[in-house]
């Protein structure tokens, strides 16, 4: 799907709609938004151990979607959207294993 062109576009809209405060933010609002916790746990950056997600279609968009989103706004950065994936994708089995434990309180 992210080959065809009005997929794609319609992704990168979509995503760029989501926002947040910074593009920090929204890139994390962005990846929350399209994929979950145990998903994201099967990726790392650079695929040591785990799949590449540097070298994704999404990555790409993501990207895209990020840098439209924050046009003209000095804030706007490459290592920035980098930074923010690589910590979110790091993060996402202690959040995995934080839903859980939420889920089990709560039904207690």
């Amino acid at each position: 799907m992210l080959e065809n062109e009005a997929h794609r576009t319609y992704l990168i809209q979509k995503l760029e709609s989501i926002g947040g405060l910074s593009q920090r933010k929204a890139v994390i609002n962005m990846l929350k938004f399209v994929m979950s916790n145990s998903l994201a746990m099967m990726y790392n950056w650079a695929g040591r151990d785990k799949k590449c997600f540097n070298n994704t279609k999404f990555m790409k968009i993501l990207n895209e979607a990020a840098k439209v989103a924050f046009r003209g706004k000095p804030e706007s950065s490459d290592p920035d959207i980098t930074s923010a994936v690589k910590d979110w994708l790091k993060l996402a089995a202690s959040r995995h294993v934080y839903a859980i434990a939420s889920r089990k309180t709560m039904s207690q």
